[in-house]
């Protein structure tokens, strides 16, 4: 497409229109009855807030499409569909009386359009462009969690020589600048709704048109963007057409070249022709000005490639590129005129988060982890989605995996810091997050405690993790009991409290009676999965006085001997035996106490916990057993066999053990 540029509306641009009318907006609409209401919903603020009017073009709907069109506007007007959407879109166009013009699809939603209301009432605004843009987040899922944008020139001023091109993926023949790019966007849903079925049909039906329209201008970079676009799948005519928009691309000056850059990236990516795939990345590169916006999209496309192939130097190098061209774009630093022909993958702030976790990963792979940290200098955590949060922590945690790193004093020190820069911004949630991911850490080697211990006259580092690990550092026993009572209730992410405690024989029951079943089974999971000396911890913990002394210290001796049982392997058989009789009896005891013996009977007990379960025939075995019931002992235990399948390997020893009794 050639464009014909102006910086001036005096003396180029020749205007018909009714000074009345601001804005008018256009629309060409078929059987949209799903979409249209809320499509219009959204385009109702600016419709009232600013002189304008709604024309919409129905092409042949057979359901309730113009009745709700007409809720909103009487200017409904009919067109003969004629496989041609520019010559639908140049009849709406030609209805149109207003200053500014201005078109959207059905399946287009306004959230906030609050930019474009400011943009057309302000004249102090408006009356300095020729065109303006906005966003398009077109989304691929049903689940609306997979998008791409797209810098949509969707609204110009009504000039006498206006018009629509194109019988599909229509667009404005004439383009004048300076152009605006408004912050309001729509949501575009047509694809999420689309099974695979519709796609392909859909898919085949553009093809049609498209290849007309190619075959009118075969060496046109757009109508090649556009048929490349519409094809699923990668076959021989796709990759024809791709390799053929290169050469196109090397001697154009149009914005859409870059499409062909980009589309042979992909496909040489796919194909693992990574050099083929770098190469045209660099000639994209080439083609781009300074301050071309599409420099973003090119850097991110090679750097993420080049840190794939573990090309960690060069990868950095595009990375921090990118990031540096995405500041500028918030900024608006850049000329964005090309992402109106470009589909933007990059440039939205949840890219720009992965990449920079991306970058972070490359300047430890280059075995420097502790610098990997500076990466996050500007970020603030309380701002951040808990979604970006959340693979932000798992990179960290990522470089963290590298035992080499790990052990240096620098990376530890930095890990501190990270963390005191987490609790000073993150908030309570994300804070918490974290410290689960820093226990992980810290039960991979126990001297990373040490980490927290201020040097010298600095600061010993805040927070109530910090203060646990100074704790676990200098062996502080009493202060340890302090600790674990100091929570509303000991949080996930401080296990480890619970296990000294265990180890030194510091009494529980402050911290026991403020946790629920959950964080108590929470607590004793993680301690059994890092300990293999939970089992003799606790067969040594207290007397039986201390967990008959309320409910939640029965509880809470019933969970612990149930972890302590699933690390039982290196135990020999008496010490098994103790473990797994203490274990049947707090169990026991534990159902005997909060269920009510009237009520619950053995038909019931389907209904209820394995745990409990488990505890219920425990209970019922050892009643047969001091009747002098041996078999109904037996019989009562085997019931346990069949219903409580993570038991098996306790029941069946004990099963043995009083076998050989017998």
């Amino acid at each position: 497409m050639k464009a014909r540029v102006s910086q001036s509306t005096a003396k180029t641009l020749s205007y018909t229109y009714d000074k009345k009318i601001i804005v008018s907006v256009s629309m060409i609409v078929k059987n949209e009855e799903k979409m249209l209401g809320t499509c219009l919903d959204g385009l109702k603020p600016l419709l009232d807030a600013v002189p304008s009017e709604l024309i919409i073009v129905d092409t042949g709907s057979t359901d309730k499409t113009v009745e709700i069109a007409r809720r909103y506007t009487d200017r409904i007007e009919h067109f003969d569909w004629v496989n041609d959407f520019a010559a639908a879109r140049n009849f709406g166009l030609e209805k149109c009386r207003g200053q500014w013009f201005m078109f959207l699809d059905a399946d287009d939603h306004f959230e906030d359009i609050s930019d474009l209301i400011e943009f057309f009432s302000n004249e102090n605004i408006h009356r300095n462009y020729n065109t303006a843009y906005y966003i398009t987040r077109n989304y691929t899922t049903m689940q609306y969690d997979t998008y791409f944008n797209f810098c949509a020139h969707r609204i110009n001023r009504k000039t006498d020589d206006l018009r629509f091109e194109g019988a599909i993926h229509e667009y404005f023949n004439n383009f004048y600048l300076p152009a605006y790019y408004s912050n309001s966007y729509a949501l575009h849903y047509g694809y999420a709704f689309e099974t695979e079925e519709k796609l392909i049909e859909k898919s085949k039906r553009n093809l049609v048109l498209l290849e007309k329209e190619l075959e009118k201008d075969p060496d046109n970079l757009r109508n090649i963007y556009h048929t490349v676009s519409s094809m699923l799948f990668l076959d021989d005519r796709k990759r024809e057409l791709i390799e053929r928009s290169l050469p196109l691309a090397d001697k154009s000056d149009e914005p859409v070249l870059f499409t062909a850059y980009f589309n042979a990236f992909e496909m040489y990516k796919k194909e693992e022709q990574n050099e083929k795939a770098l190469d045209v990345i660099d000639r994209a590169i080439s083609k781009a000005n300074p301050d071309n916006a599409v420099l973003a999209e090119a850097y991110a496309f090679k750097g993420g490639l080049l840190n794939e192939l573990g090309r960690f130097s060069e990868a950095e190098e595009s990375i921090r590129n990118f990031l540096e061209y995405y500041k500028k774009y918030e900024n608006n630093e850049l000329d964005r005129g090309v992402l109106g022909f470009v589909v933007s993958n990059w440039l939205m702030p949840e890219k720009r988060d992965s990449m920079q976790n991306t970058l972070a990963l490359c300047i430890s792979g280059q075995n420097r982890p502790a610098e990997a940290f500076s990466v996050y200098a500007d970020t603030d955590f309380g701002s951040v989605s808990a979604e970006t949060f959340g693979k932000i922590i798992s990179t960290v945690i990522e470089i963290a995996g590298n035992q080499a790193a790990f052990e240096t004093d620098s990376f530890r020190k930095e890990l501190v810091k990270f963390y005191e820069k987490i609790i000073g911004t993150g908030g309570e949630d994300k804070t918490a997050y974290f410290v689960q991911e820093l226990e992980k850490l810290y039960y991979r080697d126990r001297e990373f405690a040490k980490s927290f211990e201020p040097e010298g006259e600095e600061a010993a580092p805040k927070g109530k993790f910090a203060e646990f690990m100074r704790i676990c550092a200098n062996g502080d026993n009493a202060g340890l009991e302090e600790f674990t009572e100091s929570f509303d209730a000991l949080p996930a992410g401080y296990s480890e409290a619970v296990y000294l405690a265990l180890m030194k024989q510091i009494d529980l029951s402050g911290a026991i009676s403020k946790m629920n079943f959950e964080l108590i089974m929470a607590h004793l999971t993680t301690i059994a999965l890092y300990n293999d000396n939970l089992p003799l911890l606790a067969l040594n913990y207290k007397s039986d006085e201390f967990y008959f002394s309320s409910i939640k210290n029965l509880l809470f001796g019933t969970l612990l001997f149930e972890a302590a049982c699933s690390r039982a392997g290196a135990l020999n058989d008496v010490q098994k035996s103790a473990l797994y009789r203490i274990y049947l009896n707090y169990s026991s005891l534990y159902v005997a106490n909060v269920y009510n013996a009237d009520l619950l009977n053995e038909s019931d007990v389907g209904a209820l916990p394995e745990s409990d379960r488990f505890g219920y025939y425990m209970g019922a075995a050892q009643k047969e057993l001091d009747a002098g019931n041996k078999l109904s002992y037996v019989r009562e235990l085997k019931k346990a066999l069949t219903s409580c399948n993570s038991k098996q390997e306790i029941i069946k020893f004990i099963i043995n053990e009083f076998s050989a009794t017998l």
